[in-house]
């Protein structure tokens, strides 16, 4: 699908009657009326409302390491910009299917190894960065907390501290930040 995209507006793309937010990769099917028509999506599951950690089997009960991890890597993946459906289906990719569910383990994955899981789950448009950026995590993330988010929040004085710890990351900002700790700070503050 291609889209003429000019200062985030919408745009008519000629060969379909496709109207893309750019640069954002949302894509919103319209039906001949106009009206947007929810029942022709591109494949990505709709989806509206925020994921939530349950969505994706994760228990965050009694801060356990394994789900804060996995949600870490989860709220990485949808803190860009790109659908849900294609983050979510990300992190099924490299966690369920892959089995890269603790620090060490995606540490010990290639760069190349996460660009083919990235392009398995059609997360392709950042696939490089994010493949350098998840690998930076992972390492650091051992290096210099033992491979555990709890010893994040036990160096941290403050909720403050651990998102400023979190944002410390390469390839974390503002936004995932916000969907991990939207999640993760009931049971770790």
């Amino acid at each position: 699908m291609r889209a003429d995209c000019k200062k985030g507006r919408f745009r008519r793309c000629r060969s379909r009657n496709v109207s893309v937010a750019c640069p954002i990769i949302w894509v919103e099917l319209r039906s001949r009326s106009g009206s947007p028509d929810v029942t022709r999506q591109t494949g990505a599951p709709v989806l509206d409302k925020s994921i939530r950690a349950t969505d994706l089997q994760i228990s965050l009960d009694d801060a356990n390491e394994a789900g804060l991890f996995k949600w870490l890597i989860a709220s990485f993946l949808m803190g860009k910009r790109i659908q849900a459906g294609i983050a979510v289906k990300a992190y099924e990719v490299i966690i369920d299917k892959h089995q890269r569910d603790t620090p060490r383990k995606l540490a010990h994955c290639s760069h190349r190894e996460l660009v083919q899981m990235l392009g398995e789950a059609h997360y392709v448009r950042y696939d490089e960065t994010t493949a350098s950026r998840l690998l930076a995590l992972a390492i650091k993330l051992n290096a210099e907390y033992a491979g555990k988010v709890g010893n994040m929040v036990e160096a941290s004085a403050n909720r403050a501290e651990f998102e400023q710890r979190l944002a410390d990351f390469e390839g974390i900002g503002p936004k995932t930040v916000e969907i991990f700790m939207r999640e993760a700070a009931r049971v770790i503050f």
